[in-house]
């Protein structure tokens, strides 16, 4: 799997902040999962501290600059994740990416188990065995009928077997304006939530009585971050 770290210059720290705790997570170097930044067009390189550290837990590629030029929201968002579904399909078609899994993230992802990985990656094989080729967190709202979150995994060859996933509608975000073209290759994940715009939650949010999930998005502060490293006690980022 390549985890894809995306971020524009706005949300670039928390995204270091992200990447950190994601290589924290890990118990050891990780040789079957790489790591992708992937920045905007206009934005800063990843800062080379939190390369180093997460380099220590995973195989760093080299980050990609983005080749679209939207900017705002949510056009920069979905200029950014659209160029990587078309570099994907390029690099799968170049035999460069070895791997039949990208997974796009965002600085407001949240892993929630030291395992979260393991969870994903055999919930995806569950997907691949159905021959599905997007896997996310499920929402019934937006889209005729619902949408997958956009912090989704997805098989490098999508954009050589759906057609039209070169862009999106400006004023739309693209998992949604793209939804009707996943719906049919779409796997609705058991392991992933949607914690949209939450702020400030608490550890029973996170962790409930019930078995927890391996992975949340959404959330717009350090809560989440904060409290994982607690549970875990990873220390202070």
């Amino acid at each position: 799997m390549i985890l894809c770290m995306q971020y524009w210059d706005g949300d670039r720290d928390r995204a270091m902040e992200t990447s950190r705790l994601i290589a924290d997570m890990e118990l050891q170097k990780q040789d079957r999962h790489q790591f992708l930044f992937a920045y905007r067009f206009d934005a800063q390189l990843p800062d080379p501290e939190t390369v180093r550290h997460v380099s220590e837990k995973f195989n760093v590629m080299k980050p990609h600059k983005g080749r679209r030029r939207e900017v705002g929201w949510p056009a920069g968002c979905n200029g950014l994740a659209c160029d990587i579904l078309m570099l994907a399909a390029e690099k799968h078609r170049e035999r460069e990416w070895k791997t039949d899994a990208v997974w796009l993230i965002e600085s407001d992802i949240v892993p929630l188990k030291r395992d979260w990985l393991d969870l994903i990656d055999a919930e995806w094989k569950q997907a691949l065995a159905q021959n599905k080729l997007v896997m996310g967190a499920w929402q019934k709202e937006w889209g005729i009928n619902g949408h997958v979150n956009g912090n989704l995994v997805f098989h490098p060859t999508l954009c050589l077997k759906v057609a039209g996933l070169e862009g999106s509608a400006p004023q739309m975000g693209w998992d949604v304006y793209l939804a009707e073209k996943f719906r049919p290759h779409w796997w609705k994940s058991s392991q992933m939530a949607n914690f949209y715009r939450h702020v400030d939650v608490k550890m029973e949010q996170l962790f409930p009585p019930r078995e927890p999930l391996a992975f949340v998005h959404g959330i717009k502060d350090d809560s989440g971050r904060r409290l994982v490293r607690e549970k875990h006690g990873l220390g202070k980022v």
